[in-house]
């Protein structure tokens, strides 16, 4: 059974927050979950300081020393280390996508951050294969 992730963003000014859905057999008719994400605002494309392009790209699951079990997204023009890993607040990414399960202000700074962050992302790994795409709207 193929699965993809979907991210539907929903810009601010600064910040980037987004629904992802995992779809199976690659069908809009077919989503099995839902989550809420945390990026950084669009600029440019810069490294660390921007989310990236809308786009499809290739994900693989991997081990990281810093975020546990992730996922790597593959092949992003002009980027390095593009993940999506747990987090809550903006300050949490550097370019990467955090995956949460709700949204709130946490630490009251008047941005929304993602709840749930660390159960979200094992939600996650143990929805998808080994590879897999991601489409970026």
């Amino acid at each position: 059974m193929d699965k993809k992730l979907v991210l539907i963003r929903e810009p601010e000014d600064q910040q980037t927050l987004g629904k992802l859905y995992v779809l199976e057999n690659n069908s809009y008719s077919r989503v099995t979950r839902k989550f809420d994400t945390l990026e950084l605002p669009w600029i440019d494309n810069k490294q660390f300081i921007s989310c990236i392009p809308a786009g499809l790209y290739k994900c693989k699951k991997i081990h990281s020393k810093t975020f546990g079990w992730c996922i790597d997204i593959t092949h992003v023009e002009g980027r390095y280390d593009v993940r999506i890993h747990f987090g809550n607040y903006k300050r949490n990414t550097k370019g990467c996508i955090l995956a949460g399960n709700g949204v709130a202000d946490i630490d009251k700074d008047g941005l929304r951050d993602v709840l749930y962050s660390k159960d979200a992302m094992s939600q996650l790994n143990s929805l998808l294969p080994e590879e897999f795409f991601i489409e970026i709207l």
